[in-house]
């Protein structure tokens, strides 16, 4: 798949995710850098293929919103390295909610540094894991 064909075929969810994660799968750096529109933050080739294929812009938008915030600002593991989950909650028939979590890291007992609750989504995955790493935001494999 190629950043001139980011379009899936109507399938079922459980389809579009695997479609999805496959596509994903091919991202793995050395691509375009993307600015994000306030400046705050580039992103990869992955980022962009990534909201595209889920309709997550939105995704990208709220990382970079939370890279002001004195939290991330005054801490210099942070400025470094960020660790951002979104998990989808499906539990609740006819309700999709989701939970984007920073951290320091991925290591056990690693504290929430920001938690926002989604209420509502349609992200086609039940969990993905973003790196901001200096001021790119990429996918793990594009590290």
């Amino acid at each position: 798949m190629n950043a001139e064909n980011k379009t899936i075929p109507d399938l079922g969810a459980a389809e579009n995710a695997a479609v999805i994660e496959t596509a994903l799968a091919h991202c793995t750096g050395g691509g375009d850098m993307y600015q994000h529109w306030t400046g705050r933050m580039k992103y990869t080739t992955g980022i962009s293929t990534m909201a595209e294929l889920c309709g997550a812009h939105w995704l990208i938008d709220l990382v970079a919103s939370y890279q002001t915030e004195p939290v991330i600002r005054k801490d210099p593991r942070l400025q470094e390295f960020q660790l951002w989950t979104l998990k989808v909650d499906r539990s609740v028939e006819g309700q999709t909610s989701a939970a984007a979590v920073c951290r320091r890291d991925s290591g056990d007992g690693e504290p929430e540094i920001i938690r926002q609750e989604i209420e509502y989504t349609d992200f086609p995955l039940d969990k993905i894991t973003l790196y901001v790493e200096g001021d790119v935001l990429l996918l793990p494999r594009e590290h």
